[in-house]
């Protein structure tokens, strides 16, 4: 008896691992395919999709899944994308105009937007075009591909404008947050501007940035906070990469644009120096 049921029980995990193995993508060939994701109970934010046609969005005021990374529930991924999504060699084209209704003040966290908001999952073999990317209000992060990467980017290309832009902001994400986050063979063309974080690929880094390359243009407005004396001092990281992490076997050609060269804000006046430029083009730019 013993033995039947260990036999039971081999049977039933071998043939839960073949259906696991042989599970078949969701496929997406449509902008109303698209929209679905996270929305429709039978396209969830846990699947598995594979793009099986060129798809051109419109213009869209959404990202797919949740816009906001909560700094004090990390844990909480629930709401994110964490299904593994594969562009297949296809594109997507759109325009993107962001609403951000969001205080700085309400919400202890990131308000992030691109074609997928959070991303805790895969994204790989996908080619985004995007002629004209902006947001209205308090967005934090603002990328092409997704606005907060968790997860993992790969193989993915970008073409695109980001007019109008954010905290953190590169071209295939605004930021890649955790040491496991990984961005990884991703080729940007474009140009972008941003305030206190800007990168040709992303804005802030904490974790692996390998074999990207950006060319371009970019433009950094500087992020201003008060110091000791309540004085708003200007100052922002740029660079052709990242605007800020660590950045291996990868290129740029970036033509960076700070401000003009004085600018006054809340009565106090400065100037832009290139303080540190590393080979990788990370740049700190600070007004003193």
């Amino acid at each position: 008896m013993r033995k039947i049921i260990l036999s039971l029980v081999a049977i039933f995990l071998s043939a839960t691992f073949v259906s696991a193995q042989t599970e078949t993508p969701i496929p997406i060939n449509s902008a109303a395919d698209f929209a679905k994701i996270g929305v429709h109970q039978d396209y969830p934010l846990t699947g598995s999709y594979i793009q099986t046609a060129d798809i051109n969005l419109g213009t869209i005021t959404k990202s797919i899944g949740s816009v906001y990374y909560d700094i004090d529930n990390p844990d909480d991924v629930s709401g994110y994308f964490n299904g593994t999504y594969d562009g297949n060699g296809k594109t997507i084209t759109c325009n993107a105009n962001f609403n951000a209704n969001l205080e700085y003040d309400d919400y202890n966290g990131y308000a992030s937007y691109g074609l997928f908001g959070v991303n805790n999952g895969v994204i790989e073999n996908l080619k985004v075009i995007a002629n004209n990317v902006s947001f209205q209000g308090a967005a934090l992060d603002l990328g092409l591909v997704c606005g907060c990467n968790l997860g993992e980017i790969f193989n993915c290309e970008v073409n695109g404008t980001i007019s109008n832009g954010a905290k953190s902001t590169g071209l295939v994400a605004g930021s890649s947050i955790g040491e496991n986050s990984i961005i990884q063979n991703c080729i940007a063309v474009g140009s972008l501007n941003g305030t206190k974080f800007t990168g040709g690929i992303v804005g802030e880094s904490e974790g692996t940035i390998k074999a990207c390359s950006f060319v371009g243009d970019i433009i950094s407005y500087g992020y201003g906070e008060p110091d000791d004396r309540g004085r708003i001092k200007y100052y922002a990281y740029v660079g052709g990469i990242a605007g800020q992490g660590t950045v291996i076997s990868s290129y740029a050609n970036p033509r960076i644009t700070p401000p003009e060269t004085q600018m006054q804000y809340s009565g106090y006046y400065g100037m832009w120096q290139t303080v540190v430029c590393l080979v990788q083009l990370l740049c700190l730019v600070v007004i003193v």
